[in-house]
């Protein structure tokens, strides 16, 4: 029997509701009066979580999911956000799921595909391949069309998926079947991260999130390049197929990832004008392409009227520069960004700013900082200053000098350095405070990097933030590679 509901009036029920986080007790409330139901379901539905802690089960919940969307397309669009953890199958032959069972297929899944297919054998594939338990990638990719209101997604992606990305492609490009029903106007932000430890994702699986149509926000984790014989000339199909300064985002950031010269260079063509750019290099197995310097600096440079924020970094844990060859990495140092008009903010890792072995005694060195700055500069922060602490010092000096004179914006000087390298400049740097102090408005900081080299006090690690600021939130990364030690204020005066 319904329970009574008592006159209130719908704004003040709307209002009470919104405190409620409990999503059982959401539900119960749907079932509990027709006024109960209008409210409390956009609520239910607005943040849609697949979280999967045991990676030897399917996502048992995405089909019937699916079809119930398919069938009440008003429900879908009450959903705002999708998470999925962890990674979702693309196929029998990619993973440890449960074998690849085969399913009768749901009227609304079989005549989702026979709608979304651009040719008949497109369309055989994917309904034999959605009658597959273990082939989530192609249910996926009819689940996300419904999602019409949506505005962010954050998804972990197998090495190589296929329908996915295609359907996000097709919509970001307005093909059939979204030439005529225009998705995803409202879906600004998106994460697209890699389960793996050791390898990564490619690159062939970001460039759907550039063509989104709406698109502000992009965050990536564990994309690798392709490594093959020649990867500089070797660019992602999904990549090179966008236009020069065709797509919406304003903000890229990046965590542990490594892109050839060509990738790269897409990524930073793709944006018509980005506001702030993050990009931390990782190594190892996630991919073994070259890293350049010079080439990266180069790409930046389309930016220069834009850019407000700019963090570019390579991994705390270890990293090893291969400069041998001619298809080795070059760690040449970057050119100057004073022409960065628009530049408020910078973190940069030292062997971009000064190069991997700087010549402490030579005066170019000292002065590189103060030469790379824009005027309007508020925020420097150097990381990794354990691998070259005497220039490093040396060109915070002169930084720190400047701040009454060529950089009268500078608000905020800081740098990570190991607590080795702490403790044998603490003089050094108890005197860069000092003078710091003696101009107003300026704060210096020193950062402790303890912890993190890898199996280094990993109990203390936390699941990083993401944005210039460090304050987005997204659910924490299945691989386990986005979490870190939280490096604390060091207290020079001990």
């Amino acid at each position: 029997m319904p329970m009574h509901v008592p006159e209130i009036p719908i704004e003040t029920l709307s209002r009470i509701f919104s405190f409620v986080d409990s999503r059982a007790t959401l539900k119960n409330l749907t079932l509990s009066s027709k006024n109960f139901y209008k409210i409390a379901t956009p609520r239910l539905y607005s943040h849609l979580e697949l979280l999967n802690a045991d990676w030897e089960t399917p996502f048992y919940a995405l089909r019937p999911l699916t079809c119930l969307f398919l069938r009440k397309p008003e429900l879908a669009q009450n959903v705002r956000h999708l998470a999925l953890r962890s990674t979702f199958e693309d196929g029998p032959a990619s993973g440890g799921k449960q074998g690849n069972k085969k399913l009768d297929l749901d009227p609304e899944i079989r005549s989702a595909i026979v709608a979304s297919a651009q040719s008949k054998e497109e369309e055989s594939q994917w309904l034999e391949d959605a009658s597959g338990q273990a082939h989530e990638d192609c249910i996926l990719s009819l689940l996300l069309p419904t999602l019409t209101n949506l505005r962010s997604i954050d998804i972990e992606m197998p090495v190589q998926p296929v329908y996915v990305p295609r359907q996000l492609e097709r919509i970001g490009r307005g093909e059939h079947p979204f030439d005529r029903k225009p998705t995803f106007s409202k879906l600004t932000d998106i994460l697209i991260a890699h389960d793996d430890s050791k390898y990564g994702l490619y690159t062939s699986s970001i460039g759907c999130a550039f063509s989104l149509p709406a698109i502000q926000n992009i965050y990536l984790h564990r994309i690798g390049s392709s490594d093959g014989p020649d990867p500089a000339d070797e660019i992602a199909a999904s990549l090179q197929n966008i236009a020069d300064g065709s797509s919406t985002v304003i903000s890229i950031d990046m965590h542990d990832c490594r892109l050839s010269s060509g990738d790269f260079a897409r990524v930073m063509r793709a944006p018509k004008a980005l506001t702030s750019f993050c990009y931390e290099l990782g190594w190892g197995h996630l991919s073994y392409t070259a890293c350049r310097f010079p080439e990266m600096r180069a790409e930046l440079e389309r930016h220069r009227t834009t850019l407000r924020h700019l963090w570019l970094d390579y991994v705390p844990d270890g990293i090893e520069w291969l400069t041998d060859g001619d298809a080795g990495d070059d760690t040449t140092p970057m050119d100057s960004f004073a022409g960065f008009s628009a530049l408020r903010r910078i973190k940069i890792g030292m062997v971009m700013m000064f190069g991997e072995n700087p010549e402490e005694d030579l005066p170019e060195y000292a002065d590189r900082l103060v030469k790379a700055l824009p005027v309007q500069i508020e925020y420097v922060k150097i990381t990794r200053a354990e691998d070259g602490p005497d220039v490093i010092v040396a060109a915070l000096e002169k930084l720190i000098l400047q701040k009454g004179g060529k950089f009268p914006e500078l608000r905020h000087v800081e740098i990570e350095c190991s607590e080795a390298g702490v403790n044998d400049r603490r003089d050094q740097f108890r005197r860069l405070k000092q003078l710091a102090e003696n101009e107003k408005g300026l704060t210096f900081v020193v950062r402790d990097t303890r912890g993190a080299l890898v199996g280094e006090d990993s109990d203390q690690r936390v699941e990083r933030k993401w944005g210039f600021d460090e304050d987005i939130e997204w659910q924490p990364c299945t691989s386990e590679c986005n979490a870190r030690n939280v490096f604390p204020v060091h207290d020079l005066e001990k």
